[in-house]
C-alpha cells in the first residue's frame, strides 16, 4: 500500500471513527443505502433521493480541490509531457496513446455535432483532447481545475483554457466531458452549470466508469475497483435517468455501436448495451 492510500485509508477511518455523516453530495440527502465495501471504512452507497453512488466517508469541496492541485496522478493523462515529447505527441496527432481522442470524435460525428461547433470541455487535464479537438475544427474553451495543467494547455498547446468557470463566457453547443463526472464535488452542480451555458438544442456528453447494475453482473472484480479515493461518485443509469428526467437521454457503454447512437433521434430516452467497463451518456436538456 502507497503512502497516498494509507493516506486515504487514515483519514477514512478517522472520519468513520467520528461518525462523519454521509450527506449525499449532490443533492444533500441523508438516507441511503450500501451497495459495497471495501478496507473496512469505505463504502458505496446510493442516495435515496437522487439515486447517486457516491463513497463514504465523503470528501468536501475543499479536499476534493486540493487533491486534484497536488496529490492527483493518473500516469499519461496529467502527467505534464516536456517539450521534445509534446512536440512527437501532437506531430502523430496522439495516435496510439492512451489520450487518443478518434473515438471520442467518432462518437461527436455520430451524434451530428457541426465539426464547427462551439465545445466545452469540462476538465480538459492537460489539453491534450482539446488540441484534437481544436484540429478538427471544432470550436473550444477548456475548463481544467489543476491551475499547473490548465496553464500548460494555455502556453504548450494553444488552448482557450480556463482554470475558474466564473472567466467562461458565453454559450456552447456541447459541453463535453471524458472521466471528469466522478471527480467532482457535485454532479447535480455540474449538471447544472452545464444547463446554464448550452444553447437550446445542446448536447450534455459524458464518459465515465460504468457503475451500472449490467456492467457489475458482466465484471463484479473490475466494477469494485472502479469506485474509492480516485473515483468518489459512480455514475450509472438509473442516477442520469432521474436527473435528466424529461429530457431526451442516450445511455449506452463500450464498445459503442456507432450505428446505432447515430440513429438516436434526440427526441427520446434510448438504453442498450450497458455491460462494458466505460459508460456514455448523451442528454439534451
Amino acid at each position: 500500500m502507497n503512502a497516498q492510500k494509507i493516506g486515504y485509508f487514515v483519514d477514512s477511518l478517522q472520519k468513520t471513527l467520528a461518525r462523519h455523516r454521509d450527506t449525499c453530495p449532490s443533492c444533500g440527502a441523508l438516507e441511503t443505502t450500501t451497495v459495497d465495501q471495501k478496507l473496512l471504512v469505505t463504502r458505496l452507497v446510493r442516495c435515496h433521493e437522487c439515486s447517486l453512488l457516491f463513497r463514504t466517508p465523503t470528501t468536501s469541496a475543499a479536499e476534493n480541490a486540493e487533491f486534484y492541485q497536488e496529490d492527483y496522478s493518473l500516469g499519461f493523462t496529467t502527467d505534464m509531457p516536456g517539450d521534445d515529447e509534446l512536440a512527437r505527441l501532437t506531430a502523430s496527432s496522439f495516435r496510439g496513446t492512451s489520450t487518443d481522442w478518434t473515438r471520442y470524435r467518432e462518437i461527436l460525428t455520430a451524434l451530428g455535432v457541426d465539426p464547427r461547433a462551439r465545445i466545452l470541455d469540462f476538465g480538459a487535464s492537460w489539453g491534450y483532447g482539446s488540441w484534437q479537438l481544436m484540429q478538427a475544427g471544432y470550436s473550444v474553451t477548456a475548463f481544467e481545475i489543476s491551475r499547473p495543467r490548465c496553464r500548460y494547455a494555455r502556453e504548450k498547446l494553444g488552448v482557450d483554457a480556463y482554470d475558474d468557470l466564473k472567466e467562461i463566457d458565453g454559450t456552447f453547443d456541447v459541453v463535453f466531458s471524458a472521466h471528469v463526472m466522478e471527480h467532482v464535488p457535485s454532479v447535480a452542480e455540474t449538471i447544472r452549470y452545464a444547463r446554464s451555458v448550452l444553447f437550446p438544442g445542446g448536447l450534455f456528453i459524458a464518459f465515465t466508469p460504468n457503475g451500472s447494475a449490467a456492467f457489475r453482473r458482466a465484471n463484479p472484480l473490475v466494477w469494485h475497483k472502479m469506485w474509492g479515493q480516485v473515483h468518489p461518485q459512480f455514475l450509472d443509469d438509473r442516477f442520469y435517468m432521474k436527473a435528466f428526467h424529461g429530457s431526451p437521454l442516450l445511455l449506452t457503454s463500450d464498445p459503442f455501436d456507432l450505428d446505432r447512437i447515430a440513429s438516436w433521434s434526440k427526441l427520446e430516452t434510448t438504453t442498450f448495451g450497458l455491460g462494458g467497463p466505460e459508460l456514455l451518456v448523451v442528454a439534451r436538456p
